[in-house]
C-alpha cells in the first residue's frame, strides 16, 4: 500500500467523518477487483496516523479541508 493510497483513505475518512471500519467498508465495496490487497482499517488507522495528516476543516465561512504530511 503506496503512501498515496493512505493519504487518499486519510482524505476519504476526514471528508466523510467516516470511522476507520467505515473506510475500510468503501474501499471494499468499490474496489474489489482493483485492489489486490485492502488494508483492514487497524492497518488503515496505523498508517493514515504515521503520515501525521492535519485537517483544517474551517476558516472563515467556508469548509476547507487541507492535508499536511511531514
Amino acid at each position: 500500500m503506496t503512501n498515496s493510497f493512505v493519504h487518499l483513505l486519510g482524505y476519504a475518512k476526514a471528508y466523510f467523518h467516516l470511522p476507520y471500519g467505515q473506510t475500510e467498508d468503501v474501499v471494499r465495496a468499490h474496489a474489489t477487483n482493483e485492489i489486490p490487497s485492502i488494508p483492514d482499517y487497524s492497518t488503515i488507522n496505523r498508517r493514515v496516523n504515521k503520515l501525521d495528516i492535519e485537517v483544517n476543516q474551517h476558516m472563515g465561512n467556508d469548509i476547507v479541508i487541507a492535508l499536511y504530511s511531514t
